[in-house]
């Protein structure tokens, strides 16, 4: 892709926000060298022209979580003209952009969803100059494959033989037991948690091939207890279960979604449905009270549920952990102020 229009700086700054905005692929500065042929001494200084200028309010930011956000400082443009952040794979983040970018209600999103389906639309992709948030993105074909491979797996319990691009880009093999496919709706990335020696994450799209394991390979699991924590993930993550109890107001069809979500094992942990009749605090809908359900469960991963939980709105109420609780509240009303 190297030409004489790299020699212009709105040619560049367009190019490089434009393969950075990708839903699909990411890139680190590596990257884009070989791919435009801009030297990285010219990427550096249009990445930071880009993030000092305070007036365009771009982010751009590490795609790798175990990376902290990326902070326009002397400091920061001096630790990546060392060459530090090469083969950190970046995106960005525009909010100056012509979709409109909304987070609607149950019900709004109901109603569009019914929409949008009757045109033969879908709320997974952009339509119509709008990106709707906290819905899972699709999920491109070699992707789709390697899950149905690893499904295979999984479900027979059997080891396979993945070969696996590193964060530093050198790709290895290794046998493994695969155990489940994990969707982080948050970062829009989807794992495969697997048993080697304990328990571990491969990102899905770092996964190049999948295949059978060497004759006689065998990893013992032990699925009473291991299986227990696949159970209560929320993230491809590794920490202590949190207990949690949530209120569900059935309106607009959120108990329906609340399931979907859940999935048949997490879901046995929902009871219901409740009615508080004659209480002040009383959902009203159609002069009757609105039934509730309780989900009472334990949760790995508790950032990744209390943003499924604010997905929801006020059709959920968190009344444990009391700490989530209040965070929960003082989010809600940090939102409310910038309407005033």
């Amino acid at each position: 892709m190297a030409n004489d229009n790299n020699k212009n700086a709105l040619y560049r700054l367009s190019l490089i926000l434009t393969l950075l905005d990708s839903d699909e692929y990411s890139y680190s500065i590596n990257d884009l060298t070989q791919l435009t042929g801009i030297p990285k001494s010219v990427l550096y200084d249009d990445i930071v022209s880009i993030m000092s200028d305070s007036d365009l309010s771009i982010v751009i930011y590490a795609v790798d979580e175990d990376y902290d956000s990326f902070e326009y400082s002397s400091e920061f443009v001096k630790v990546l003209k060392s060459g530090r952040y090469d083969d950190v794979e970046l995106a960005v983040n525009m909010p100056n952009r012509k979709d409109i970018s909304v987070v609607l209600s149950n019900r709004e999103l109901i109603v569009l969803d019914d929409f949008l389906s009757g045109k033969n639309f879908s709320l997974i992709k952009r339509r119509e100059g709008y990106l709707i948030k906290n819905n899972i993105a699709s999920v491109n074909e070699r992707d789709l494959q390697t899950m149905t491979k690893l499904g295979n797996y999984i479900d027979h319990g059997k080891c396979c033989k993945v070969a696996y691009v590193a964060k530093d880009k050198t790709m290895f093999t290794d046998t493994i037991r695969p155990l489940k496919i994990v969707y982080d709706a948050e970062n829009n990335f989807t794992y495969l948690a697997f048993y080697k020696t304990e328990l571990a994450f491969y990102r899905l799209d770092r996964i190049k091939s999948v295949e059978d394991a060497p004759a006689g390979s065998s990893i013992e699991v032990d699925m009473d207890e291991i299986g227990e924590r696949l159970r209560i993930l929320w993230a491809a993550e590794i920490s202590e279960p949190v207990k949690v109890k949530i209120k569900i107001y059935d309106e607009y069809g959120v108990a329906r979604r609340v399931r979907r979500d859940l999935g048949e094992s997490r879901a046995k942990h929902l009871t219901g449905p409740f009615t508080d009749e004659g209480s002040i605090n009383d959902r009203v809908e159609n002069d009757k009270p609105i039934d509730y359900y309780i989900y009472e469960d334990e949760v790995i991963g508790i950032y990744k549920f209390a943003a499924w939980v604010r997905s929801y709105g006020s059709s959920i109420v968190v009344l444990e952990p009391e700490e989530m609780a209040k965070k929960m509240v003082e989010s809600a009303v940090k939102r409310l102020s910038y309407y005033e």
